[in-house]
């Protein structure tokens, strides 16, 4: 069973890896000094498959990448959230975590220790029998599938990560797959989020509707 691990809006990076603990650059150290402070009990009980379910403006704060190597080592299946601080979901795709957009209703009824996983393009809670479409753009799956953009550029050009969907993972990054994730699997391009003007502030979250 892949269980909820719920935070409340504007979990900040500084939350995920605090900088008096963010002192390396082993990423199996770092998973196991995620949230080590805001709530010490979930680097040691998070479980590969897991979910992290947040509200909005998720990833907020410093553009630290450490915060996504964290939450990677921890294995989770996805980010679940409401909205995120863009150079955060910009730093989950480069590094294949899958982070989606749920509905604010989807969100909130879920607790910790739900069971809940991504079926044929669907987010499905069986704890609170709610299931939701989930946007899977094709380009963060991909990644997922290689282990982040720098594995897929060992092998292969920027171009063809528009231009050849199916370009097959290797063998050591398939197992990351989840259901529903993959060939065959519903997918579903997010809208891009409108580009602040000078007027706006260039530290928006990033909401999909």
């Amino acid at each position: 069973m892949a269980r909820v691990w719920k935070f409340s809006d504007s979990i900040n990076t500084d939350l995920i890896t605090p900088g008096r603990y963010n002192m390396t650059t082993d990423k199996a150290e770092l998973g196991r000094i995620a949230f080590i402070e805001h709530r010490p009990e979930y680097a040691q009980g998070v479980r590969p498959g897991d979910f992290v379910v947040a509200g909005r403006n998720f990833g907020c704060g410093s553009s630290r990448e450490t915060a996504v190597y964290a939450l990677k080592a921890n294995g989770i299946s996805a980010i679940v959230a409401k909205s995120y601080a863009r150079i955060f979901y910009r730093n989950c795709i480069n590094n294949g975590v899958m982070a989606l957009v749920a509905p604010a209703e989807f969100v909130e009824a879920a607790l910790d220790g739900d069971d809940l996983s991504i079926e044929g393009g669907r987010l499905v809670n069986r704890t609170r029998n709610r299931s939701v479409p989930v946007s899977l753009p094709p380009l963060m799956i991909r990644l997922r599938e290689f282990g982040g953009i720098l594995n897929f550029l060992k092998t292969h050009k920027i171009e063809e990560l528009e231009a050849k969907a199916d370009v097959p993972a290797p063998k050591e990054f398939k197992a990351c797959k989840i259901e529903g994730i993959g060939a065959g699997a519903e997918r579903t391009t997010a809208r891009k989020a409108p580009r602040a003007s000078s007027g706006q502030s260039k530290k928006k979250d990033i909401l999909f509707k």
